[in-house]
């Protein structure tokens, strides 16, 4: 058993500008089955393009609206959206809104640094 809090934990600064406060995973709780993180994108910024050749992500929209790549469409997501992000999708999260969005994701199986693939 692991019990974790966001206010406990120290934000990973993502390739941009989006902090990533890990909640289980890897270094909180050691598993490698499942990551849970909070991620805060701020105002007019954005995430890197990417995918993940095994692993699949799903988010959940705490609060603000963003868009989001999902291969080559975009769409427009708001709070209480959920998102699954299967293997090999490539995506992006662009935050075009005045307000920092806020989500949580969740992966299997853990996501680690190799787990992801830069899109140029």
């Amino acid at each position: 058993m692991f019990i974790n809090n966001k206010n406990k934990c120290i934000p990973i600064l993502g390739a941009l500008s989006e902090r990533i406060y890990e909640l289980i995973g890897t270094h909180a709780g050691n598993t490698n089955e499942v990551s849970v993180a909070y991620l805060e994108l701020p105002s007019n910024a954005s995430t890197s393009k990417h995918y993940h050749p095994n692993m699949i992500e799903v988010y959940y929209v705490l609060d603000g609206r963003a868009e989001i790549l999902l291969n080559n469409k975009i769409i427009e997501i708001n709070k209480n959206d959920v998102i699954l992000i299967e293997r090999n999708t490539t995506h992006q999260l662009m935050n075009n809104s005045d307000k920092t969005l806020h989500l949580l994701t969740i992966s299997t199986p853990a996501w680690t640094p190799i787990a992801e693939v830069a899109v140029t």
